[in-house]
């Protein structure tokens, strides 16, 4: 049953407080007017002369004050209603998995490959209100987000990460195993996902983990019922794809749904280098000094 509270109830004195200071600043303001009318002649002649002494809009001026006053110290104590928020939760957890190698930087499909996966990826979340999401994005390593019921940290954490930010390569197993340690934090024993559940990105530990010291759960991963869970993929290739295939795998196992996006053409397009802000440089050329071209590759 809900009703009020007061975070700072020992402030409350406060507000008699300033309410008998501002009822008699208003008394001492009344008393002065009277003492400068009556210097000035006869108070019954001129106070109807005056303006402002009109008395209904002296006595809305004073009240004003005085409530004004009551309120800033009601305020200062802290009033809240205990009640019970409701919020619609639809009971799916989604990641969305973002390539976002030096590959995914070609014009064959505009603007280019990453701006088209990203404007993707962002539509999907805005049709999931109710969701949980996280985040996956990855080249050779894959950094990744945990899940979060505000989809707007998710869509950041997508939209600001890009070639420039992780090692070159195109690691697909990566990602799909960050994606599946997000998605069942309950299974925290299950291969590389100590760093993902633990440091929020994927792949071996990081300095310092110990295999014997696991924190528990975080309220939010104990769920009173079952959940869907599911992987969006967005990505143009894999270098291993044998290695991404195992994976597949694993997911499936844990009631995992994955979908893959394919991102470009089959005719592809150069491939460009980069410089430290992600903005393309030169085209890269391979050993014989020819073009590197980079063609979508539809996974099995």
């Amino acid at each position: 049953m809900s009703g009020w509270s007061w975070a700072h109830p020992d402030r409350l004195p406060w507000v008699a407080a300033a309410a008998a200071l501002a009822l008699g600043l208003v008394l001492l303001d009344r008393l002065r007017r009277r003492a400068v009318l009556a210097r000035l002649g006869d108070a019954g002649v001129l106070a109807p002369m005056l303006a402002s002494s009109a008395p209904g809009r002296q006595l809305a001026r004073q009240a004003s004050i005085v409530v004004a006053v009551v309120l800033l110290a009601l305020a200062a104590a802290g009033p809240r209603r205990d009640g019970v928020v409701m919020q619609q939760d639809r009971g799916l957890d989604l990641v969305i998995a973002l390539d976002v190698s030096k590959s995914m930087l070609v014009t064959d499909v505009a603007p280019d490959r990453l701006a088209r996966a990203r404007e993707l990826a962002l539509q999907t979340l805005d049709a999931l209100p109710g969701d949980r999401s996280a985040a996956a994005v990855f080249a050779a390593d894959a950094a990744a987000f945990p899940l979060s019921r505000d989809h707007e940290v998710t869509a950041h954490f997508l939209t600001t990460i890009g070639p420039a930010d992780v090692a070159p390569g195109s690691n697909l197993a990566q990602a799909l195993r960050a994606a599946r340690c997000l998605l069942r934090p309950d299974v925290v024993d299950a291969p590389g996902c100590k760093g993902v559940t633990r440091h929020g990105r994927g792949g071996d530990p990081l300095p310092g983990d110990r295999d014997d010291v696991r924190p528990p759960l975080e309220p939010a991963y104990r769920e009173l019922e079952e959940r869907g869970r599911a992987i969006v993929l967005f990505t143009d290739g894999a270098e291993r794809p044998e290695l991404a295939e195992a994976e597949v795998s694993v997911i499936r196992a844990l009631g995992i749904s994955l979908f893959v996006v394919g991102v470009g053409t089959v005719d592809g397009g150069e491939v460009w280098d980069i410089d430290d802000d992600g903005h393309r440089t030169r085209p890269k050329k391979d050993a014989r000094g020819q073009p590197v071209i980079s063609r979508r590759d539809d996974l099995g």
